[in-house]
């Protein structure tokens, strides 16, 4: 069995300790007090020389000062004493140190642990490459769908994103702000995808991806809320107004109205500002603090590869492996920065999307009672656009029946779109929280990417499509705005 090595006992911050005691005689120079020596595998203290830490372990304090371990009392000779690790990277060193044979060179053999535990990116498996190629192939028909509809909307002179009615209520052109939102998520996930794949064959590092990685969902959020207050709020406002102006047909619209809505335009403008400032600034930041603590790891490899070659197992002195690594207290340091900037990037998440989901339900049904509860629905034996002249009554065509079912869908799928979500980002909260070594673990790295993009993928292409097929569609006369204007209102522009 190959002998373990022996660390200097002066090692900055907290480490197991694991000692075998030996005797030795109180000494003059250490004011006679029992000096416990011994093979001391890890030894770490919180601050600097001379500072005193002091811990119990069976009822016997301990202190440590300077370079030498004191005890009033001698406990038993050959008593191991140990104390939990409660940081990831430095428990997961001191595990590997703690294992090198004594005929391995410990300097190659510790830049290249450091090397595979935090600058390599996780191992991935087979499923998860096969996942991630087919969700470039989706985005890619995902970015064609999106160009190809915006050169529609151009062509046709109906590229507008917001307007205002006359009570002051933001109106917002769905199709228009959709298409741009997953062109922009379809765009940045190609090349996030792409810049993830170089950084598997080791020819790009992870940074600059990370806030990649963490922003370019931004646009699906947007997506969502853009729908969902469309169709929610505008027409919660406007079926109260037209209420209003039936029953006084002359009469403008009240203060109450022009105040309702201000107050969703606020409402609005905030949901929308709000999470992207948050992801955009934790991101970055995340992003920052990777990469202060991989030049600290490149700095000290390159420290240790120079001492690797003057290896020798008869001169080798652990202290000067120890004093090189002593800068990865400082790597620990910004380590658990990029958690805590992660875990607000996944709150900000799950805040959003839960209020999404919160709201949506009432939301559908709003859509389905304006789009299928007209009275005329039930006069769909006939296939015209103009009133009936018999019956006086409004025949809804089939043709506009399928383009109301394709608005329904649309919303339906937004919704389970955003759903999805929520399952991944409590999973991915929950790791960040209970697992230290989440960021260099390649299941939490596998699982969320794979449950973020698979998804995504599927239900932003089948939106897009119907978003299509809504204004430029077979038979379509209507613009997706005007199908629930028109269902609603018999003039939205005098709103």
């Amino acid at each position: 069995m190959s002998r373990m090595r022996t660390l200097d006992p002066h090692w900055l911050g907290r480490w197991q300790i694991q000692m075998d005691i030996r005797n030795e005689e109180p000494t003059k120079s250490n004011g006679g007090k029992t000096i416990i020596s011994g093979n001391f595998y890890f030894w770490k203290v919180k601050g600097s020389p001379g500072l005193t830490l002091e811990f119990s372990i069976q009822s016997k304090k301990f202190d440590v000062l300077e370079k030498v371990l004191v005890i009033p009392h001698m406990p038993s000779v050959n008593e191991r004493v140990n104390l939990t690790v409660d940081n990831f990277i430095e428990s997961e060193l001191q595990r590997f140190i703690a294992k090198i044979p004594f005929d391995t060179n410990p300097y190659q053999a510790t830049a290249d642990f450091l090397t595979e535990l935090i600058v390599q990116p996780p191992v991935v498996p087979t499923w998860a490459k096969a996942i991630d190629r087919w969700v470039v192939f989706a985005d890619v028909v995902l970015l064609a769908q999106a160009c190809y509809l915006l050169y529609l909307r151009i062509k046709t002179r109906r590229l507008k994103f917001f307007a205002m009615n006359t009570i002051g209520l933001i109106k917002v052109e769905v199709i228009n702000v959709c298409t741009v939102n997953s062109l922009l998520y379809s765009a940045l996930t190609v090349v996030d995808r792409v810049w993830r794949e170089a950084i598997w064959t080791g020819s790009a590092n992870q940074s600059w991806q990370i806030g990649l990685f963490g922003t370019k969902f931004i646009p699906l959020l947007l997506w969502s809320w853009y729908v969902q207050t469309f169709v929610g709020m505008r027409f919660q406002v406007l079926t109260q107004t037209r209420r209003n102006r039936k029953r006084n047909p002359t009469k403008p619209p009240s203060a109450s109205a022009y105040v309702m809505a201000w107050i969703m335009n606020g409402y609005f403008v905030t949901m929308l500002v709000l999470p992207v400032c948050l992801v955009t600034w934790a991101m970055y930041g995340a992003n920052y603090e990777y990469m202060k603590y991989t030049k600290i790891v490149i700095n000290i490899n390159k420290t240790l590869v120079h001492l690797a070659p003057s290896y020798s197992p008869g001169t080798y002195n652990p202290y000067q492996l120890v004093s090189t690594l002593l800068p990865v207290e400082r790597i620990t340091s910004h380590y658990d920065s990029l958690r805590y900037y992660i875990r607000v990037v996944l709150a900000t998440y799950l805040t959003s999307i839960t209020i999404l989901v919160s709201s949506y339900i009432p939301v559908i049904g709003f859509v389905f009672t304006v789009l299928f509860g007209d009275r005329t629905m039930r006069n769909l034996s006939q296939e015209e656009d103009l009133k009936s002249p018999t019956s006086g009554k409004t025949e809804i065509p089939r043709t506009l029946l399928q383009q109301r079912k394709m608005v329904m869908w649309h919303t339906i799928l937004v919704y389970i779109g955003t759903l999805g979500f929520v399952p991944v980002v409590i999973w991915a909260t929950i790791g960040n929280v209970e697992n230290q070594g989440f960021w260099l673990d390649g299941r939490w790295w596998n699982g969320l990417e794979a449950g973020l993009h698979a998804p995504v993928a599927v239900v932003g292409n089948a939106c897009l499509f119907l978003l299509y097929y809504i204004d430029y569609g077979p038979g379509s006369n209507q613009r997706y705005e005007e199908t629930l204007v028109v269902a609603l209102a018999e003039n939205d522009q005098q709103i």
